[in-house]
């Protein structure tokens, strides 16, 4: 049958398949029977959670564009990159001894090198909480879909080489308007010190303690992430000003730059 673009189907006895040097999972459908059925009630409650999944992964394919997008130096800082408040230009907003505006981190020409900024938390990446701990298959060292507990690149039934990692991104915006995409995943940062990794998905106490870890950072973005989504009352995000220490180093071929957090504390 022909597939309608914007409408909804339900598809029986798909078995998924992941080829050794392919990208992507392949779908196959078994059987004679009519195994694809278009769905008519826009309203049924399995429809709208769909709806709302797709919305989220839009969001969340946004956002990952967005931390994705490569930093180009534009412009010469001085080679330590520390900037002295009186050399700030009036018009910019004052910044604490020691750091620098966001828009001088994106424009040093040093890499890898170490900043202090100050600035909010306006956003943060993947969209759901839970999704902070990614699968990782230590044998073929490959990422494993959420979806699944065993790594379907190795094509067996073992799960004991399949290990919990955390990494999420937040959005940090100064008084200047400038933003920064910024990784965590450091074991020792402190936002990750002493939490073991674990799947958020099934452990709800886990992943409430790593939330109010999470809370003097990220204020009511969990909340604020909900409201989006349910698309009614929606909420302000309230963020405190905080000082962060990143790092900043090179990926890919050495014209990419990305950042990570290495700590953070009340401005």
């Amino acid at each position: 049958m022909d597939l309608i673009p914007g409408r909804c189907y339900t598809i029986k006895n798909l078995r998924m398949i992941k080829k050794a040097n392919a990208k992507h999972i392949h779908g196959r459908l078994g059987g004679d029977e009519q195994l694809i059925t278009q769905i008519d009630d826009m309203m049924d409650d399995d429809v709208k959670t769909l709806l709302k999944r797709k919305d989220q992964w839009k969001r969340e394919m946004e956002r990952d564009r967005c931390s994705s997008t490569p930093v180009v130096p534009h412009t010469e800082v001085p080679s330590n990159d520390v900037l002295d408040s009186a050399a700030v230009v009036a018009s910019e907003p004052a910044q604490q001894s020691n750091t620098i505006l966001i828009k001088d981190v994106l424009a040093s020409d040093t890499c890898p090198n170490t900043f202090r900024i100050v600035g909010r938390v306006t956003d943060y990446f993947p969209f759901d909480l839970y999704d902070f701990v990614f699968l990782w298959c230590t044998n073929c060292e490959t990422e494993v879909p959420s979806n699944c507990r065993q790594c379907l690149k190795c094509d067996d039934l073992a799960t004991s080489n399949v290990k919990c990692l955390y990494r999420f991104f937040l959005n940090i915006k100064d008084d200047s308007g400038a933003n920064v995409q910024v990784a965590v995943c450091n074991e020792e940062c402190p936002l990750l010190k002493g939490l073991p990794p674990v799947d958020l998905r099934d452990n709800k106490d886990a992943l409430k303690m790593f939330t109010e870890r999470l809370r003097p950072v990220i204020g009511n973005l969990d909340d604020a992430h909900k409201s989006w989504l349910d698309k009614t009352n929606i909420i302000d995000v309230v963020t405190p000003k905080l000082e962060f220490t990143i790092d900043s180093f090179e990926i890919e071929d050495g014209n990419a730059r990305s950042y990570s957090l290495i700590d953070h504390r009340t401005s």
